[in-house]
């Protein structure tokens, strides 16, 4: 009862001050006049945020609050007097979370936010907050790994940017730490493409750090992220044997600015790279934490070879809760949306102090490039039928395409191409109505070509879909065993029932293929008393 009282205690307290802070923030801009003006009123504000920052546990709504207010103000702040901002934050606020920023790896994001947030944007400015930091971190790891959270919030790397930052990566890569070499992997993340060139040229050494096997999981995670964003770029340029120019209109780009041994140095990195991601990657013991952040940040380089798309795919199917994956390929979303996408953060602890995140990949991949390796699929002859994966993932493709189409306003998401593909996988489709661990993938595919294409009602209408019933309803299904033919049926009435709810044409379409079905085979259809229920149902409304 007593640590339940100081549960309820300790909540109230972060509830009044959360409620305090968001008060105080909705002056910001008018603090901030007075902040600009007068130091003294500044310092005054500084003290109880910093104070909050400093106290407030990192999960507490009084922390996120403080640092979200502090911020607000800075920005506020920075409008008003550029010329000063840093100087008034560095002076009486940066100090005072010195002690946290260095031992408190959690709250490095929020108050490295705030030091940018007190910044002007321009080079010179970030160049001036680094060497503040460096007076007051003299740790060179924590140093390190600061700076690998302010690279990542840079919006722009000019020149003095990008020398600065990579010369301090090129320091913790040379480092005997992992955890400090995982920071400066990220950091070189941080920098493309401006460090194309740089990158390429520290491949042949993070191949060799990784040697051996026994790797720190974040140095592994940091890398698949690097080689992903750096082969991304490859592709984008047109230099893989890239299935996203066949399919999109990509074409080779020239690399305009860089000598014959920059191109050189570029091109001759990209099978390190690969190599790098086979060697992480393709280990059975590779934690699943990983293998969910390189289906994440793998997913734009989809396309650049058929090596690598078979290594990501090789991904997605190791990935061993069902959730997780529904969850990366957007499955569990409702679609089209114009709302951020959730993220999530693994439960992993960050040496730097950045959170990993997971998201899905439904607006980092191209979905046609994707749908286009299940159509290869299909189009073999050997194939009898595509897998629960297959069509998992073909399912996913078609809702990003939906996605990315609403933003058009086009009157289908699913025209042209989408329209022949599901010419070539409908007969797979069809038939994996009969299989219990296929049929929702199977009812999702064919319930948006239904509404998001000119196909319609003529889906309910083709001989083949027809040929459903007989397969599921025919005395052939109880040879895979009854519960097994039952869920099949439960998830196929489902599906027509929802159909015929949606109203015209589809209602009409789906009476008429039952009523059709009823008096092709009679036989059939006398032995399935639910159809013969739909049936009336339907005729009845």
């Amino acid at each position: 009862l007593s640590a339940l009282s100081m549960m309820a205690t300790s909540n109230q307290l972060d509830a009044l001050i959360t409620a305090t802070l968001r008060e105080i923030q909705i002056s910001a801009s008018m603090l901030a006049d007075a902040c600009a003006v007068t130091p003294k009123q500044f310092w005054k504000v500084s003290d109880l945020y910093c104070s909050v920052i400093t106290t407030a546990g990192y999960d507490t709504s009084a922390y996120a609050a403080a640092t979200e207010g502090f911020t607000i103000l800075g920005q506020f702040v920075t409008k008003r007097d550029p010329h000063s901002s840093l100087s008034l934050f560095c002076d009486f606020s940066l100090f005072k979370l010195a002690n946290t920023l260095v031992n408190n790896p959690r709250k490095r994001v929020g108050i490295l936010r705030l030091l940018h947030a007190f910044s002007p944007s321009d080079a010179p400015s970030h160049v001036q907050c680094i060497k503040r930091l460096q007076s007051i971190v003299p740790d060179l790891a924590v140093f390190i790994h600061c700076l690998t959270i302010l690279s990542s919030n840079e919006s722009h790397v000019d020149e003095l940017l990008l020398d600065l930052y990579s010369y301090y990566a090129s320091i913790g890569l040379g480092l005997p730490s992992p955890k400090i070499r995982a920071g400066a992997v990220s950091m070189l993340q941080s920098l493309l493409p401006q460090a194309e060139l740089i990158v390429a040229s520290n491949l042949p050494l993070l191949e060799k750090l990784i040697e051996g096997g026994g790797v720190w999981w974040e140095l592994q995670a940091n890398l698949v992220s690097l080689c992903g964003s750096y082969l991304a770029i490859q592709k984008h340029k047109g230099r893989g044997a890239s299935r996203s120019r066949l399919y999109s209109g990509e074409g080779k780009e020239r690399d305009s600015g860089k000598s014959d041994d920059e191109a050189d140095i570029v091109a001759g990195s990209n099978s390190i790279a690969m190599r790098i991601l086979y060697s992480i990657l393709g280990e059975s013991s590779v934690m699943q934490g990983i293998l969910q952040l390189a289906a994440v940040n793998l997913a734009e380089t989809v396309g650049y070879s058929a090596e690598f798309d078979a290594l990501y795919l090789g991904i997605l199917q190791r990935i061993e809760n069902p959730a997780e994956l529904r969850y990366l390929l957007g499955l569990e979303l409702t679609l089209p949306t114009d709302d951020p996408l959730p993220t999530k953060a693994l439960p992993l602890p960050s040496s730097s102090g950045m959170p990993y995140l997971l998201f899905p990949v439904i607006d980092r991949w191209n979905p046609l490039v994707v749908a286009k390796i299940v159509e290869q699929a299909a189009r073999e002859e050997s194939t009898e039928r595509l897998s629960a994966f297959d069509l998992q993932l073909l399912h996913a493709a078609v809702r990003s395409q939906l996605n990315a189409a609403a933003q058009t306003n086009a009157e289908y998401g699913l025209t042209g191409p989408w329209v022949d593909l599901y010419e070539v996988v409908k007969n797979f489709v069809y038939v994996a109505f009969c299989d219990p661990e296929c049929a929702p993938h199977a009812v999702g595919l064919v319930t948006v070509y239904m509404f998001n294409s000119k196909l319609r009602d003529t889906i309910l209408a083709d001989p083949r879909f027809a040929g459903i019933f007989r397969l599921m309803y025919g005395n052939e299904a109880l040879q895979n065993g009854e519960d097994h033919v039952m869920a099949c049926q439960f998830i196929f009435e489902s599906f027509l029932k929802d159909t015929f709810a949606s109203g015209a044409p589809l209602n009409t379409a789906v009476q008429q293929a039952l009523s059709h079905f009823s008096k092709s085979t009679p036989t059939v259809f006398a032995n399935a008393p639910s159809l013969q229920k739909l049936l009336k149902e339907f005729a009845a409304q």
